[in-house]
């Protein structure tokens, strides 16, 4: 009797050990494979299925053809390789950054916010982020996860914010988002004084963005304490309440900014 399977993923899985199978007895199989989009989750889960040193060395294969599908597979990786294949990830980006196209490197930024980073990928990140570009800023991002927003590395991106060559627009938006949902609301009163040591600065929208993006994580009561407590604000403070009551659609925004 045959036997069939209603959800294609059983299938694909059972394709992928398949595939695993053949590679082993034939690993030039998979160059004729490989140029077919169709296959792209059978190839990406065939890795779980080899040896480690063969499983790297298939990686590797993976890596040549597409650094965005080479990412994705490492979504399905279970082994040690894991952080190996995400270290030949990095790398290949560092290698090949000046040839990127803009849409390519957004597409690249997306698929690297869904990368797990530990701590041994620090270096090439720290590389990566010295980019301070798009790329850079998916790599700060990842820094903050690999290190699980620790007090250092939380510091270490709050004071960036104030240095002269901070980078680009997006490079700036990321070191917000990268502390969303990390920094505490001491950490956030303290920006904030901060802030209102600066009379201007040619990266104010940048900033503003930053740590508005910041604020999102945080309770907006706890918020607004922080803005009474100051005897006055400066433009830059002002404005960074006003576009984090706005962004939460809070009719008190106008009064409240008059009042402060």
């Amino acid at each position: 009797n045959g036997v069939s399977f209603f959800h294609q993923q059983i299938t694909e899985y059972f394709a992928a050990f398949h595939f695993s199978t053949l590679y082993n007895n034939n690993p030039i199989i998979l160059e004729d494979i490989i140029l077919y989009k169709k296959w792209d989750f059978v190839l990406g889960l065939a890795s779980t299925f080899f040896e480690k040193e063969k499983e790297e060395e298939y990686f590797s294969k993976l890596l040549e053809r597409d650094i965005l599908f080479a990412i994705e597979c490492t979504s399905y990786m279970i082994s040690d390789n894991k952080h190996i294949a995400i270290k030949k990830i990095l790398e290949k980006i560092l290698k090949d950054i000046d040839q990127f196209e803009f849409e390519f490197i957004i597409r690249i930024k997306q698929a690297l916010n869904h990368i797990n980073f530990n701590i041994e990928h620090e270096e090439l990140l720290r590389k990566l982020k010295g980019y301070k570009n798009i790329i850079g800023g998916a790599a700060v991002i990842g820094l903050v996860k690999a290190f699980d927003g620790n007090k250092h590395i939380k510091d270490e991106i709050m004071n960036e914010l104030f240095q002269e060559d901070i980078g680009d627009y997006n490079y700036i938006a990321s070191l917000g988002r990268s502390l969303s949902g990390y920094i505490t609301i001491d950490e956030f009163q303290n920006l904030i004084e901060k802030v209102g040591e600066l009379e201007t600065s040619e990266n104010e929208e940048s900033i503003l963005s930053c740590i508005g993006a910041m604020a999102d994580s945080l309770e907006l009561d706890d918020v607004i304490s922080v803005f009474k407590t100051l005897n006055s604000l400066n433009n830059m403070q002002r404005s960074i309440l006003a576009e984090t009551l706005m962004e939460r659609n809070e009719e008190m925004c106008l009064e409240l900014c008059f009042q402060l």
